[in-house]
């Protein structure tokens, strides 16, 4: 696949993201581990890189801030909670702060 500013991926690939953020996230989990787990999964960055942990604090802030930074990520987690793909109290970990998980 070739990646530009335009790119635009699939369903599964936003649902394969946010499981993992999902689960790393409930399982209070660095950044970096974060990363290397996306990694290791094969999971690519937007924009066709692999991962590092300052794209996951810049991801999981852009997804809290949506009101100021709209995003592709924050348009396809409401997809898959419309979808029934990810239910709305699994989502609404991505939109909750590291504090109210207890992850700094």
């Amino acid at each position: 696949m070739t990646y530009t500013t335009r790119t635009t991926h699939s369903q599964t690939y936003y649902g394969a993201l946010c499981r993992v953020l999902i689960d790393s996230i409930k399982a209070q989990e660095s950044d970096k581990t974060i990363s290397d787990k996306l990694n290791s999964e094969s999971i690519l960055s937007p924009s066709g890189r692999p991962w590092i942990a300052s794209d996951i604090r810049t991801a999981l802030h852009r997804l809290r801030n949506y009101e100021t930074t709209p995003n592709k990520l924050h348009q396809a987690v409401n997809q898959l909670v419309f979808d029934q793909v990810l239910h709305i109290t699994e989502a609404l970990v991505l939109f909750s702060t590291r504090r109210s998980h207890n992850v700094m």
